[in-house]
């Protein structure tokens, strides 16, 4: 199962568990409008989580190197 919280600037506003994949957390995480950072974690496997910058419905996360723009598709790559 997979779980996310969403922060901002300011604090952690919002959060869920319980989705089957990461896409559908993300899913979930969508549609704020804004800035924040969607981290997703796999409960199933200690240490399994990514963070996610969402800007307007635009997701990237941090490969170590650079920025990478992902679409929905993606996220279970990353995870």
């Amino acid at each position: 199962m997979f779980s996310v919280s969403l922060s901002n600037q300011d604090c952690i506003f919002d959060s869920a568990d319980g989705f089957a994949t990461s896409k559908e957390a993300m899913a979930w995480a969508l549609g704020r409008g804004g800035k924040y950072v969607a981290q997703i974690s796999n409960d199933d496997v200690e240490g399994s989580f990514r963070s996610f910058s969402v800007s307007n419905d635009c997701i990237s996360t941090f490969d170590g190197w650079d920025w990478i723009d992902l679409t929905l598709d993606d996220i279970e790559k990353y995870i």
